[in-house]
């Protein structure tokens, strides 16, 4: 799998072929397809490794005693750190996504990792509203927001990485959030 991310990395999935993987791991052809019986079974599966552990890394980066903001801060911690580590890997990331519309098994695999990073951050949210610490206000179209900005700030950086300050506009993003919503 490592192998082929670096692939896909470097020449983006469709110009990726089989024999590149193999060259790229030092494995036989056979050997390949013994555990894979396609390219795309291996970005699926590649894919799939990178989303539970990035998802695994949400859920570990606070404790549940944390107040609310200080929960969000954390996680605003995990983005920027991911964003850091994965940087070669966004376009891998963003090709990917542009396959959803194509391909029912990637839908499925991104709305279920949208579906747990809403849940978390909804349930994160809605904590902070029960507190009396947030504002009152829909807790999924909130967690959506924020959801989606980073989303977007990832595409931008991955635009433009060499000017583009990413962990600063990551953080200035959960504290405005924050700001907007905090009741003080």
């Amino acid at each position: 799998m490592k192998a082929a991310l670096r692939c896909f990395a470097h020449q983006g999935y469709h110009q990726t072929t089989m024999d590149d993987i193999v060259e790229e791991s030092g494995l036989s052809k056979g050997t390949l397809y013994w555990y894979y019986e396609s390219k795309k079974e291996i970005f699926l599966s590649v894919m799939e490794n990178w989303l539970g552990g990035w998802g695994k890394s949400l859920q570990g980066s606070f404790s549940p005693q944390d107040p609310p903001a200080e929960k969000l801060r954390k996680l605003n911690q995990v983005m920027i750190r991911s964003g850091l580590e994965l940087r070669d890997l966004l376009p891998v990331v963003m090709e990917f996504w542009s396959h959803a519309t194509q391909d029912e098994t990637i839908k499925e695999m991104l709305r279920a990792m949208f579906e747990e990073y809403d849940s978390l951050i909804s349930a994160i949210i809605q904590e902070g509203i029960s507190r009396g610490e947030f504002r009152e206000g829909n807790v999924h179209p909130l967690s959506s927001i924020l959801v989606a900005a980073y989303d977007g700030l990832l595409f931008q950086w991955m635009l433009n990485p060499e000017t583009f300050p990413w962990p600063e506009t990551a953080t200035t993003l959960i504290e405005t959030f924050l700001r907007s919503m905090t009741n003080k």
